[in-house]
């Protein structure tokens, strides 16, 4: 039994010794600057190394390691993005005061305690990652600039022959960037090197190709001649016909041409251009507008549409006859339509060779013959305004504006049913004003001439004024006492006057007579 003892008393001096050492050493590590023996950080060996030397060595070992970007899917396509721009901030100086605290918390026996454990295994503290909210932030917009697309509607390209093919539609698609930015922190944090799949949201096409299988035939057009020698206008005539070029109307829906073309401003590159404005003809951003409103006008009666809103002009135009015109004005006058079909319907314009046109593509089953009749035309007169003008010679005449007539006209729709029945619709009366005109007469003193070119001058001394007639035109000057000049006949003027007064006939102007003794 005394060997027992004598053992277990050995047993108990060499742990008392080997605790004292193992304080001891605790005790000296406690002062030291340095991370414990046998601890890693993120799998790297840091043990004995001070706080910045961790830090080097962390960077140098273990930050490489990291996977640079992550795969995205997102509308269809896979695409790179870099970690760091997405905000991916791994926290090593957090990990490393971590690693130095081990062995140095707690009371001794714990600081004992873990120090008998690391013997035995090595401690390893892993480094947190954390996510930059507004670099993640900043980046999904980014993103969604590249990624983010409206849904293009199906449309169509027409041959010369008025055949009709339907190019499809792509849907649209929208990232969710709340989302995404949830799905890739996961990513980030976790250090994951998988492909991430990002929230979005896909738009269909308003128009898809099924939708425009029913274009088939033409249902109106029409054709208006322009000047292309005008070149302002001609432009804003090209920039307003692709804004309609194209363009589908659903059924049921209502086809605005101020809406459609959009603002006639300067920034979108229209130019000045003569107007009709209060009936006189003025230069405006934009001009020419009105032409394109009265093709589409005309296309869409042809067309059987029924029209919501037309605004004849204050005069006729030269590009259509008077009643058949359109004009609009930006929110205030419009030419608006709908598509009564019941299919969609395309609208084809264009610009060129001094003609616009326009044709609009519906269902065949749609298509019906029309005609448009024009009824009660009539003339108004123009009224006649006379201005002085003391800048003009007396009695001299000058027109400042040229008067026109003005015109009365009522346009009536026939359309043929499938039936042959007639369908009469009067669609409106329109009254163009006249125009009056402007005629400056002189008011300015002028004086009889001389064949000498000098002024005549009266018993006064003074120069003689040139006087008026009856229709307002000069009189030829006649000097004081005159004698009337004699009439072509050779009788005075005063004897002339005395026979149209007494009635009685002048000497040597008796009749002949007859053998019969009849007068002729």
């Amino acid at each position: 039994m005394k060997w027992i003892i004598y053992s277990l008393i050995a047993l108990l001096l060499v742990l008392a010794v080997a605790a004292g050492a193992l304080s001891v050493s605790t005790s000296q590590f406690r002062k030291s600057d340095v991370i414990a023996q046998h601890v890693t950080i993120a799998g790297v060996d840091v043990g004995k190394l001070t706080n910045a030397e961790a830090r080097q060595k962390l960077e140098a070992e273990w930050l490489p390691t990291l996977p640079q970007t992550v795969s995205v899917e997102v509308g269809g396509e896979t695409r790179k993005l870099s970690c760091d721009k997405l905000g991916r901030q791994p926290q090593i100086e957090q990990a490393v005061a971590q690693a130095w605290r081990v062995g140095r918390e707690g009371g001794l026996i714990a600081q004992l305690a873990t120090r008998l454990r690391m013997m035995r295994s090595a401690l390893d503290i892993p480094v947190k990652i954390t996510v930059d909210e507004t670099d993640m932030s900043a980046e999904l917009v980014r993103l969604a600039a590249q990624v983010d697309r409206e849904p293009v509607d199906a449309s169509v390209t027409v041959s010369a022959d008025d055949d009709v093919t339907v190019v499809p539609g792509k849907p649209g698609v929208k990232l969710d960037r709340k989302a995404s930015a949830a799905t890739l922190t996961d990513a980030l944090t976790q250090l994951s090197q998988e492909p991430v799949k990002l929230a979005s949201a896909e738009a269909q096409p308003r128009v898809s190709a099924q939708d425009l299988a029913h274009l088939e035939v033409v249902l109106g057009s029409y054709h208006t001649p322009y000047n292309s020698g005008k070149v302002d206008r001609t432009h804003n005539l090209g920039l307003a016909i692709q804004a309609i070029n194209k363009t589908i109307v659903m059924p049921g829906e209502e086809f605005s041409t101020d809406k459609t073309i959009g603002p006639r401003i300067a920034e979108r590159g229209f130019r000045e251009a003569p107007i009709f404005q209060d009936g006189e003809v003025t230069p405006a951003t934009g001009g020419g507008i009105c032409q394109i409103a009265t093709t589409i006008y005309n296309a869409a009666l042809f067309a059987g549409l029924d029209v919501v809103e037309r605004h004849h002009h204050s005069q006729p135009v030269t590009y259509a006859p008077a009643g058949r015109d359109a004009t609009v004005y930006a929110g205030q006058l419009d030419l608006r339509f709908r598509n009564t079909t019941g299919f969609p319907i395309l609208i084809l314009g264009s610009v060129g060779g001094g003609e616009v046109s326009l044709k609009i593509i519906g269902k065949r089953e749609a298509n019906r013959k029309v005609r448009l009749e024009r009824s009660g035309l009539a003339s108004i007169p123009y009224d006649t305004k006379e201005m002085p003008d003391p800048t003009l010679d007396l009695g001299k005449r000058k027109v400042d504006k040229p008067g026109r007539k003005g015109i009365k006209v009522t346009v009536t729709r026939v359309i043929v049913q499938p039936d042959g029945k007639e369908k009469r619709e009067t669609l409106h009366s329109d009254v163009y004003r006249p125009q009056t005109e402007v005629i400056h007469v002189g008011t300015k003193p002028t004086f009889y001439k001389g064949k000498d070119g000098k002024p005549i001058v009266g018993p006064d001394g003074k120069p003689v004024p040139v006087k008026l007639g009856p229709d307002g035109k000069p009189l030829p000057y006649k000097p004081p006492g005159a004698k009337p000049a004699k009439p072509a006949n050779g009788h005075t003027a005063a004897r002339g006057a005395a026979v149209k007064k007494t009635g009685a006939k002048p000497a040597g102007t008796a009749r002949p007579k007859t053998k019969t003794g009849a007068r002729s």
